[in-house]
């Protein structure tokens, strides 16, 4: 971080704006997701908490900037940074790294694309933090890791198209995947990540019947 002019103590905090990005975490908790056994922020919660920052920054009489840097395809390895420029002229610079290997997007079938949203999100975080000074990030959603995450709407709409190009019934293919029949889309909608993973590992990998 450099700062260009250093601002009085009293002339701003972050306290307020911790509370406001923290708020807007727990109103999104549902939609992070778990790569690898951790829960993670996803992009529309990270676009959401960068959207507060540049509200407060605004209501301050100040500016906002964020850029990110792709240093790598392969691993992907992205860099973000933001700009604060508040009002008595203080400039504030804070940057962040953010990787993802193939393995974090284990299913998807575009890898590239989202491996690089993926280290995006997790450089986005990161420099939120930074910013912030704290891994609120962390803190909100540490109580939640250990909680079954609901499936995302992705992955229930490659579990519909792929049981519609393979022709599978999907009541026998989670009775046998699961050991519980999914016959409506409410039902669909109602699975966790980790059950909506395996059904899309099995009609991707082979194995089922019709």
């Amino acid at each position: 971080m450099s700062n260009q002019a250093l601002a009085k103590p009293d002339e701003f905090s972050f306290q307020d704006i911790r509370q406001r990005l923290k708020a807007v975490l727990e109103e999104n908790k549902s939609a992070c997701v778990k790569i690898n056994g951790r829960l993670e922020i996803t992009r529309p919660v990270a676009l959401a908490l960068l959207n507060q920052l540049s509200r407060w920054t605004a209501s301050l009489g100040g500016n906002l900037s964020v850029s990110k840097e792709v240093l790598s395809i392969s691993p992907a390895v992205v860099k973000s940074k933001i700009t604060i420029d508040l009002p008595n002229k203080a400039q504030l610079h804070f940057e962040a790294l953010g990787a993802s290997e193939e393995t974090d997007i284990a299913g998807e079938k575009r890898i590239l694309h989202d491996s690089l949203s993926t280290a995006e999100t997790r450089s986005i975080k990161r420099l939120l933090e930074e910013t912030l000074g704290e891994d609120f990030i962390n803190q909100v959603l540490a109580p939640f890791s250990n909680e079954e995450v609901k499936a995302s709407k992705k992955q229930i709409d490659l579990i519909t198209k792929l049981v519609s190009e393979k022709k599978v019934s999907l009541s026998k293919l989670s009775k046998a995947v699961l050991g519980k029949e999914i016959k409506t889309k409410n039902q669909l909608s109602q699975l966790t990540q980790s059950e909506a993973s395996k059904l899309i590992n099995y009609l991707l990998h082979g194995g089922y019947q019709k």
